[in-house]
């Protein structure tokens, strides 16, 4: 029979459909290898799926063959032909199947004893899916014109089945899995980690796992029968809540209040949605498996849409699903239980970390991520004290267990003694130590012989505009306006970036005020934007990326403007690598002036426009560059990272990342140096800027501005006030002399 590959090709787009309109997991997949069967010739295929719960591979779906005991089987990554070909990349073909001992074990279960067998990789980019397996009759091999449109078939099967790995997890309980490694106590009393939120924290642990919550609700047995008139309290209760915790926020979180749970309160306006529902609880369904029967439908057709910002909403839906069978089950919200505890997770969205900071969570735990992502971030910004610890142990610690966190440090102790605990009660919150030395902030920031350094905060949420100010910083160094764009679902309007704008404008009271534009791309990716690269640093990410997408830049250049008339505005282009680029960057600002004055809109008409100096590629033209801006501010984060070649979020190569390499201080020198001889601004932002001890060469060689994360500012202002810069510059030229890394940092260590 002759393979229709064309019509093939084209039904196997209704995948998606299929997907939406099965009742369940199985009936799609046995769905989709009968789309594969009606177009060839085949006596048997199926479908294998790695199930992240178990590791291992099992038959999802098949025809001529005998399921049901070949289900029993199953295979690890690697483990037989099934197990190698789950991270093979190009198909493999078999023309005696039968007589292949690598497929011996399949010989029995079959319907046909046949020779030709062809298995694929299903994979979505470097991701491994599952392996599809096909036999056909002796004489009728797969041709390269069967194996060309498979290729394309299972890549498009593959996207599908990324999904299907969603549901397989939702329809897996988590109390049956037998896998899970039991907890190992760990030989000491604390764990070493790295500190991403400077603080302290005591509380009892409770385990945060994104995605087991729903999954344990699509398996739990209701015993007791909801009624529609249940269902409603709690889709009233659920509106409420999100109500009320959408105002609880709106103080600290002004900028990203209104867009956390819009999203939410409109689906709970929908109307389809809820009389779905109320239809199966009329039908004689228990309404928690009537929201739960409903709710995979939406996931499904969230999860399949094409449009990027329609999948996101998936995970809005899956947090509305678990929020009103929560409070229908047990009148409470998902997060309630969180309120004063130390959170353990292997995963944390920005979204979550909002809605924990809103149940004043004590600290966090985090297994994976780097200190610098913008997780980290923002948890320095809610003042959340937040260790990275690299142990997968510690997941499995009962929830209730008493956790001390020392995120000054990075240690993490677990069952601390008394003794311990008492040690750390004293320690005072950034708030308490600026309550308690008010005097101190007061004080102008003069180093020992009496010159004046000028210390900026770095902010990211409206609410550290407060702390900016109590502090007493010189103004705003770098406020980065991304946070508005990471915590969201799509790309915010104008207006809604101006009204965020204005709040910091008013809130610095006069000061300066430094707007680093959009900077996205590396490890700040947009969840509903689609960055597919193989190098995200290198990539498509900050100035590069609102040059591709202008309108996206001038509406948030548009929105500064507006915000910022009558202020000391300062406009700031992240990751300039040339003169051009931020000569193309300053003609869209000027050209959004002009349209502004046209259309009689009040704004600033002359603000200050400087680069963040973090590529290399400028250090060599630095003194070309300086003709063309009105300050620097030196990014160390990335310059250093790109000067050395090292991922600093990369745990295998962070020893690597050096900052007294010799070529990153000569480079400071050198873009310091030019800024002065040129006469404009300069300062520096990076991590670098609140470590202590890079403090004397910094001032050094002749900076007198550092912007910093305000919860960094008791200990860095208490340092300018020990150095004297004469010796500092003495120390820095000493420093700039050596050329190996042992002796430079020698010579800092004796400070």
């Amino acid at each position: 029979m002759k393979t229709d590959h064309f019509k093939m090709l084209h039904n196997i787009e209704e995948l998606t459909h299929l997907f939406s309109t099965s009742r369940n997991l199985h009936e799609f997949l046995d769905g989709t290898v009968n789309i594969i069967r009606q177009h060839l010739t085949l006596t048997a295929c199926g479908i294998y799926i790695s199930n992240e719960r178990t590791n291992c591979l099992s038959l999802e779906a098949c025809f001529g063959l005998n399921y049901e005991e070949l289900k029993k089987v199953s295979f690890a990554p690697g483990e037989g032909i099934i197990g190698e070909m789950l991270n093979a990349t190009k198909p493999l073909s078999i023309k005696n199947g039968l007589a292949d001992p690598s497929l011996a074990f399949i010989v029995p279960y079959l319907d046909h004893k046949h020779e030709s067998f062809l298995l694929l990789p299903l994979r979505q980019g470097n991701n491994p899916i599952g392996v599809m397996i096909l036999q056909r009759e002796t004489g009728l091999p797969f041709k390269k014109t069967d194996i060309l449109s498979l290729l394309v078939t299972t890549s498009q099967l593959s996207n599908v089945m990324t999904n299907v790995k969603m549901l397989m997890m939702l329809e897996t309980s988590p109390i049956e899995n037998n896998n899970k490694k039991a907890y190992i106590k760990p030989d000491s009393k604390f764990l070493k980690g790295k500190s991403a939120s400077i603080g302290f924290a005591f509380g009892h642990s409770k385990s945060f796992e994104k995605e087991r919550i729903l999954s344990f609700f699509y398996n739990k047995k209701y015993t007791k029968t909801y009624s529609l008139e249940d269902f409603r309290t709690a889709l009233n209760s659920t509106v409420k809540q999100l109500e009320k915790l959408q105002n609880k926020v709106k103080s600290k979180l002004a900028d990203m209040a209104s867009l956390i749970f819009t999203a939410h309160l409109l689906i709970l306006k929908d109307k389809a949605f809820i009389d779905e529902i109320e239809l199966l609880i009329n039908r004689g369904i228990n309404a928690p498996n009537a929201i739960l029967d409903i709710g995979k439908i939406y996931l499904s057709m969230f999860a399949l849409n094409e449009n990027l910002i329609m999948r996101e909403k998936q995970q809005d839906f899956e947090d509305l699903l678990t929020r009103i069978i929560h409070n229908l089950v047990y009148n409470k919200g998902p997060y309630d239980k969180f309120y004063k505890s130390i959170i353990i997770t292997k995963e944390l969205y920005p979204s979550d970390i909002l809605k924990m900071s809103a149940k004043e969570v004590s600290g966090i735990v985090l297994l994976t991520g780097g200190i610098t992502s913008h997780v980290a971030i923002l948890a320095k910004s809610l003042q959340i004290p937040m260790v990275i610890v690299n142990k997968d142990d510690i997941s499995n610690i009962p929830d209730d267990t008493p956790i001390l966190v020392d995120a000054d440090t990075g240690n993490v102790y677990i069952n601390p003694s008394a003794d311990i605990i008492k040690k750390f009660e004293k320690h005072k919150t950034i708030t308490q130590i600026i309550n308690d030395n008010q005097e101190f902030f007061e004080m102008p920031n003069r180093t020992l012989d009496g010159i004046k350094i000028n210390l900026f905060s770095n902010i990211n949420l409206v609410s550290d505009v407060h702390l900016a100010i109590k502090i007493n910083s010189d103004g705003i160094g770098v406020y980065r306006t991304e946070f508005p764009f990471l915590i969201r679902s799509n790309f915010p309007t104008e207006e809604e970036q101006y009204f965020v704008y204005c709040k910091v404008v008013e809130g610095m009271q006069g000061k300066p005020i430094t707007f680093r534009t959009l900077d996205i791309g590396g490890d700040k990716l947009l969840s509903y934007f689609d960055f597919k690269e193989k190098n995200p640093f290198l990539g498509l990410r900050s100035t590069r990326f609102t040059m591709e997408y202008k309108e996206i830049f001038e509406h948030q250049i548009r929105a500064i403007l507006r915000a910022g008339v009558n202020s000391d505005l300062r406009i700031m282009f992240p990751m300039i690598s040339s003169i051009e680029e931020f000569i193309s960057a300053k003609e869209i600002l000027n050209s959004c002036i002009k349209d502004l004055g046209i259309d009689g809109i009040a704004h600033n008409k002359d603000p200050q426009i400087g680069i963040m100096v973090e590529v290399p590629a400028i250090i060599d033209i630095i003194d070309d560059i300086a003709k063309e801006v009105d300050f620097f501010s030196i990014g160390t984060n990335d310059l250093i990272q790109f000067l050395i070649a090292v991922d600093r979020t990369n745990e295998k190569v962070a020893k690597f990342y050096n900052p007294l390499h010799p070529s990153v201080l000569r480079s400071l020198k050198k873009i310091v140096d030019s800024a002065i001889k040129n006469q404009i601004d300069v300062s520096i932002c990076g991590d670098m800027a609140h470590e202590e001890k890079y403090l004397p060469f910094l001032l050094g060689i002749g900076l007198r501005s550092l912007s910093i994360n305000p919860i960094y500012f008791p200990k860095i202002k208490k340092a300018i006030l020990e150095i004297d810069c004469k010796k500092a510059e003495e120390l820095a030229n000493n420093l700039l002399l050596k050329s190996r890394l042992i002796d430079i940092e020698e010579l800092i260590n004796i400070i």
